[in-house]
């Protein structure tokens, strides 16, 4: 796939699409994406690989691209433009004793710790599907190229981790890789903090787009996402368009 890049190196990139297999969004569905590898990118890259849809996590790049199927799209918040409600208004302020750091990505038994607790707590609550992440699992999924990937931690006043927030910083944009927190501390509502937290540094450093990844309106796991507005969706991989 040739992305255009105005640049002296090649990024003429090799790009597959993957067999069938049953959508993890939509059990009804087939789903099929399309994928490549990338050791790196400058945050210029990144925001057209952002603008056309593509995703990653470490160096696998991928966009759904089914053949029977269009429902999962790319959704972005327009960042300049949000506003905040009274709920999150709320949220903002019965976690004032967090604190929030913002730097390279770091592997170590703290973070692993958490995501597996995490994910254990997905897989009671919503069925996910259960992963215990090793140090290389998490260093290849989540500690790709520093240029770009920052990792959010947010900590009480005694210092302890209650959540990660993975993120790339493009040219014009921040996009959310991932998030995960502490599960015995979900009454502080840490997955909507972490967002307000992203929309309010891009708002500071005056960026127009927080990337949020994909959205269907038949997933509960993704509903929430149609909540931060007004946002963007991505239609037929090539236009977006304005939704609320």
């Amino acid at each position: 796939m040739d992305f255009g890049y105005p640049c002296n190196v090649n990024v003429s990139i090799p790009v597959f699409r993957e067999a069938l297999h049953v959508c993890p969004y939509l059990s009804d569905q087939q789903c099929s994406n399309l994928r490549f590898t990338l050791a790196q990118a400058e945050p210029s890259f990144m925001t057209l690989l952002l603008e056309r849809g593509f995703r990653h996590f470490g160096d696998d790049f991928f966009r759904p691209e089914c053949p029977e199927c269009s429902r999962c799209v790319g959704i972005r918040v327009l960042a300049q433009e949000f506003t905040l409600n009274e709920s999150r208004r709320r949220c903002l302020k019965k976690n004032l004793d967090l604190t929030l750091g913002i730097g390279p990505v770091v592997v170590d038994e703290e973070r692993l710790d958490l995501l597996n607790r995490f994910q254990v707590a997905r897989w009671i609550k919503k069925e996910w599907s259960l992963i215990e992440y090793s140090e290389e699992q998490y260093r290849s999924s989540f500690g790709w190229d520093p240029a770009v990937t920052q990792e959010l931690t947010v900590r009480d006043a005694h210092g302890t981790l209650l959540a990660v927030g993975l993120i790339d910083v493009a040219q014009d944009s921040i996009s959310a890789i991932y998030h995960f927190h502490d599960p015995a501390e979900h009454k502080r509502g840490l997955g909507n903090w972490l967002i307000l937290k992203e929309i309010e540094l891009l708002q500071k450093l005056n960026l127009p787009y927080l990337y949020m990844g994909l959205w269907n309106g038949s997933s509960p796991s993704l509903t929430y996402k149609k909540l931060y507005s007004p946002h963007e969706m991505l239609r037929e991989g090539r236009v977006w368009e304005r939704e609320s």
